[in-house]
């Protein structure tokens, strides 16, 4: 039986700093990010394939200009789901896309999930497997990647505002809601 109080008590215990610290330098393991790599892998978790790629299909067959309050809904959803399968189906557009400009066409069976008319999405799976094995080398690897990967994406939004921002007009805008709202839902 706990005590009226205890349990607060145990709720918001703390440990000391110096025991925190005997145990980080006794557990053998060494320390190989910094602040500039945390921030980073921040960064490069919230820019991803939606960012690229749906955003314009999103305002062309959805929303319209109210793809912005698509981007508010969706990032309430994100809070509540785990996205490691979207982001590896996005990659794999990316790759099925290249191979495809370059003329290499993959069967769709291949590179679609059932429910898009395929059976299995290989370059996904080859993807994400290749990411658990840098994952398994190491975190220095991992780092490395990773900050190529933020610059490309940050060089990538860079020119795109530097390319658009002079040609905004925003008499486009109108209807902000082309579709309704459920357009937003959609979007």
């Amino acid at each position: 039986v706990v005590e009226k109080g205890v349990f607060f008590m145990d709720l918001f215990r703390k440990k000391d700093i110096g025991a925190l610290r005997s145990m980080a330098q006794n557990s053998g393991l060494t320390k190989n990010l910094g602040a500039f790599d945390l921030v980073f892998l921040g960064i490069g978790s919230v820019i991803g394939t939606g960012i690229f790629v749906l955003t314009g299909v999103g305002a062309a067959l959805y929303a319209g200009p109210g793809i912005a309050i698509s981007f508010i809904l969706a990032s309430v959803a994100c809070a509540f789901a785990v996205t490691c399968s979207t982001v590896a189906a996005g990659w794999s557009g990316y790759v099925v896309g290249l191979l495809s400009s370059g003329g290499i066409d993959l069967p769709v069976a291949f590179t679609k999930v059932p429910e898009e008319g395929g059976i299995i999405n290989v370059p996904a799976i080859l993807i994400t497997m290749f990411l658990c094995i840098l994952l398994v080398r190491g975190t220095k690897e991992t780092v490395m990647i990773n900050r190529i990967l933020v610059f490309v994406k940050l060089a990538v939004i860079v020119i795109f505002f530097v390319l658009a921002v002079p040609n905004i007009d925003p008499t486009n805008w109108d209807p902000f809601l082309p579709y309704g709202t459920q357009g937003i839902s959609a979007g």
